[in-house]
């Protein structure tokens, strides 16, 4: 995808995606109306209307009609809405007292979930990042029979690309009467949610071309009562998240996911071909490349790759140099420079790790982007040439400044 004024190519979609035409339409239109939701005169109803209208069809396009859907602000808030103490499980009728979650979780669950360390167990995951189900298992089975607990499971990973086997895994939490709770973001508008039926699902509109700034729970009546909101005071979204809504925002939503959904099947085939491409042609010119999860079931839109001796904080400014948006690790680190947790959890060596880069792919991908791509990694790839593009000075190591703009990591 060509950027309008540099002619960029954007290969960051897990960070955030474009915003589709359809979205922006959306959001155009409803730039144009007025009236506060809550608000009981007709412009008011009107504007309730739409963003009812909104709310369904998004909950029919995720294959889930009866479930209810909360609006927040983003993935985070979602996640730091549901993962308390203070979610209550309608079966037991019993407040959550334990957490179980994946070490490879992205940081907005481990480090804003509500559990103490107490009562917070760290779910064991193989060398491709996938939960081990029998180890998850064995943890249920470990609790006290009055714990009422809250599986957390980031279905697809935002840095390698793997998905988790959420079917077996709400599987095992309806037997143990667990509640599961599954981060969809880089999920949803790329696979079908299907039957795994979570009890709370975690959703952002910018992850697949609607607008930042609005987000949802989605979550079963019937098995899940949500308590304590974090925003309190007006008694929106089913006194679930106060404040007027976002209708703007909500338009964008409704739009962006209905076209993916729409393009769904296609559209993934188009990308995994591409991915498999780069791929491909990736380990034939560097056979000591690595590939991150590449056994495992994965995103079509997404590789996680490494050429050792090759760090990532350089080849992400030579990237730049060349017009090319990459990254390493997950953006809502906010340009820090660190090991990615999802890497040293899957027991990927430091070394390496700090070598891992992240291509993910979008609806304005082309096979053109794959090709500057392939000559960018090339030009800085060859041991011989070292860092440098066309026109520029070598880059060394120890005049590199980077900046947060560089390396920022994505989610």
């Amino acid at each position: 995808m060509a950027n309008a004024l540099t002619s960029q190519m954007y290969g960051d979609y897990n960070a955030t995606s474009p915003l589709r035409p359809e979205a922006r339409e959306a959001m155009h239109v409803a730039m144009g109306e007025i009236g506060n939701p809550s608000s009981i005169h007709g412009f008011g109803r009107a504007a309730r209307k739409r963003i009812e209208t909104a709310r369904a069809s998004i909950l029919n396009d995720l294959g889930l009609p009866d479930y209810r859907l909360a609006f927040t602000s983003g993935a985070s808030e979602a996640l730091a809405t549901v993962l308390t103490p203070a979610t209550q499980s309608l079966a037991t009728k019993q407040r959550a007292t334990h957490l179980l979650i994946a070490p490879t979780d992205h940081v907005a669950a481990l480090q804003g979930h509500g559990f103490d360390k107490a009562a917070t167990t760290y779910l064991s995951v193989g060398r491709d990042g996938a939960i081990d189900t029998q180890a998850l298992k064995k943890a249920l089975s470990a609790l006290p029979e009055d714990a009422q607990t809250i599986v957390s499971v980031h279905g697809a990973n935002n840095e390698t690309g793997v998905l988790q086997p959420i079917d077996e895994i709400a599987a095992l939490c309806d037997v143990h009467q667990a509640l599961f709770v599954c981060d969809l973001v880089q999920w949803v508008g790329r696979l079908p949610v299907g039957d795994a039926r979570p009890a709370a699902i975690i959703v952002s509109a910018h992850k697949l071309g609607g607008p930042a700034g609005i987000g949802a729970i989605v979550y079963d009546p019937m098995r899940l009562h949500l308590i304590t909101p974090l925003i309190r005071g007006g008694g929106q979204e089913r006194g679930l998240r106060a404040g007027t809504e976002n209708a703007i925002g909500i338009a964008g939503f409704a739009a962006a996911l209905k076209t993916a959904c729409d393009t769904m099947a296609g559209e993934q085939q188009r990308l995994a071909d591409l991915r498999d491409r780069f791929e491909h042609e990736l380990l034939a010119t560097h056979p000591d490349a690595v590939i991150f999860g590449r056994g495992a079931a994965r995103l079509a839109n997404t590789s996680c790759f490494a050429i050792p001796g090759r760090e990532a904080a350089l080849a992400l400014m030579q990237l730049d140099l060349d017009g090319i948006a990459l990254s390493s690790g997950s953006a809502c680190s906010s340009g820090k420079v660190k090991a990615s947790h999802v890497l040293a959890a899957m027991d990927v060596p430091p070394s390496l790790a700090a070598c891992a880069l992240r291509l993910s792919l979008g609806f304005a991908t082309t096979s053109a982007d794959i090709d500057q791509l392939l000559t960018s990694v090339a030009r800085w790839s060859t041991p011989d040439r070292g860092l440098e593009s066309p026109g520029s000075d070598k880059i060394s190591r120890k005049n590199a400044n980077l900046t947060q703009s560089a390396i920022g990591e994505s989610a």
